[in-house]
């Protein structure tokens, strides 16, 4: 069936673009180091670079070309530079981190040994008010095999690096004439993971603010499953956005107007009744899915490789289609249905760049307590995914709030096991990447 005949209207959205130092805009990540980032770094002479694993030695060539590159960008922003690799053990490495001097460390390790470090060595560093970088060798021992990488690799190594020295490489500009978040803003993603250890479900929240989107800040929360579906108990979603709206106030001397709040589940009547208590307040939720069964192709592409493809910006909007089951027995009454292609083909300053398969959607779902504009959502979720800086990938899929939160939530069982109690720990977003 064409998607035409269930009422679903065709869209095209431009990439966002990306803002730099000098109000440069670009749509392209590599700018960066063209125009410098849209806040400056603070100066730290040396990096030092910890090699765990010891992968370091037997690829002298592929790093030290790397470090000559990263070096390179580096200097276009700020004075830092990558040090020698230091040879040292996993059991030394919190001490090394907490002692040190420097504000940022980066360590260079295999996959598994980083999957294993990762929470403690960032809690320690956080503790410590410092910053770590975790790189893997096999990113250093891909170069050996494809030197067409080097530049990309150190790019994203390099705007990380920059980031967590305190800079904002770049912010996601806002056209006036088709903004895609309105002015006194507060966006908050919801993302979910349930342990198998201690049987607590536990969500991650990521927030930011406003159009600026200068301000990341993370926080956690555990509670006691006591439900059978991933939704917030009720007095938890007011209890969130109390925190959140507190927290914006602090920063912008007022409560913000709007609230979008993304989740990758649908609002449960209790989540609903939380937010019926805001009155004042005009909130927007759009559910997220990701893992639709529904792919989009392009008959009239002509490409004879990858026929079918289509773009990235793609959307094809619904109107209200009117209350829908949410299985617990009440209606939801949504506003509109979105299929917005985040893959596909993209236009690139070289020419198009195109991802392997047919794109799946995403399947965005939105409600409110009052009339919104549907034109806006695809245009900020297309936004959301740019805004990410660990991650220089236009091709990036999800709004980078569910990212964070879950990287938070599915950490946080290994917490109190260090004595930590994970509700009372708040990140910024450098502290996470």
């Amino acid at each position: 069936m064409k998607i035409s005949e269930l009422g679903y209207t065709f869209r095209m959205y431009e990439e966002p673009d990306l803002i730099f130092s000098r109000d440069q805009h670009s749509k392209y990540f590599e700018d960066l180091f063209k125009y410098g980032p849209y806040s400056g770094a603070q100066s730290q002479t040396t990096i030092p670079v910890l090699d765990i694993d010891n992968g370091l030695k037997d690829l002298k060539s592929a790093y030290s070309q790397l470090k000559d590159k990263v070096n390179y960008y580096l200097s276009k922003i700020c004075g830092a530079k990558l040090g020698d690799p230091q040879q040292i053990n996993i059991a030394s490495l919190n001490d090394k981190v907490r002692n040190s001097s420097d504000q940022l460390t980066l360590v260079v390790a295999e996959s598994g040994t980083i999957e294993n470090l990762w929470m403690k060595t960032k809690l320690t560093a956080m503790v410590s008010k410092k910053r770590v970088q975790f790189f893997r060798t096999g990113r250093v021992r891909s170069l050996d095999k494809d030197k067409g990488q080097l530049p990309y690799v150190a790019q994203g190594l390099a705007a990380q690096l920059v980031a967590k020295l305190g800079a904002t490489p770049w912010l996601v500009g806002n056209d006036p004439s088709e903004p895609f978040v309105e002015k006194n803003t507060l966006i908050v993603g919801v993302a979910f993971y349930r342990s198998v250890s201690d049987k607590l479900l536990r969500y991650g929240v990521a927030q930011f603010y406003d159009v600026s989107n200068l301000d990341h800040y993370f926080a956690l929360t555990s509670f006691n499953l006591e439900v059978k579906g991933l939704y917030l108990p009720q007095g938890k979603t007011k209890e969130l956005l109390t925190k959140g709206m507190q927290w914006y106030k602090d920063r912008q001397g007022k409560p913000p107007d709007w609230l979008f709040l993304y989740k990758s589940t649908r609002l449960h009547r209790e989540e609903k009744r939380d937010l019926a208590e805001f009155k004042e307040l005009k909130w927007v939720h759009v559910y997220t899915k990701n893992d639709g069964t529904i792919r989009l192709y392009d008959l009239d592409d002509a490409d004879p490789i990858r026929p079918y493809m289509v773009r990235r910006g793609l959307a094809y909007i619904c109107t209200r289609l009117g209350p829908v089951s949410e299985g617990n027995g009440e209606p939801v009454p949504e506003l509109g249905k979105i299929l917005l292609t985040t893959t596909g083909v993209i236009k690139w300053k070289y020419g198009e760049r195109r991802t392997l398969g047919t794109p799946k959607p995403l399947e965005l779902a939105i409600h409110s307590n009052f009339k919104v504009d549907l034109e806006m959502i695809p245009r900020q979720v297309l936004a959301l995914t740019r805004m990410d800086w660990e991650n220089m990938n236009p091709e990036y899929r999800e709004p980078y709030l569910f990212k964070y939160a879950r990287r938070i939530a599915e950490n946080a069982e290994k917490l109190p096991k260090m004595g930590v109690d994970p509700a009372e720990l708040n990140f910024g977003i450098r502290d996470v990447m």
